[in-house]
């Protein structure tokens, strides 16, 4: 699954900003990552669409879920994206 074009700007400064923060994982597993995050928030978080989940904390539950990290890997997944380009 891939949702995004996980390439140059902001995809780039996503990752630095992830390995800033404390992030081990590499490139490739980070994109994945990014992919599978953007998949169950997008709509709760973007455009307020409570069709998939009810809450955002719904949304990153499922994220954690599917990925299997814990709760620090997600706040770095999160702020990797939203310090960077502002997610919500």
């Amino acid at each position: 699954m891939c949702i995004l074009t996980n390439t140059g700007y902001p995809h780039d400064d996503y990752f630095k900003e992830y390995r800033k923060l404390g992030g081990t994982k590499d490139r490739v597993h980070y994109d994945k990552m990014v992919d599978v995050f953007v998949f169950h928030t997008n709509d709760i978080y973007i455009h307020g669409d409570t069709t998939k989940y009810k809450s955002r904390d719904e949304a990153l539950d499922a994220c954690q879920k599917e990925l299997q990290i814990s709760n620090n890997e997600l706040g770095r997944l999160f702020n990797s994206i939203d310090n960077v380009t502002s997610y919500t």
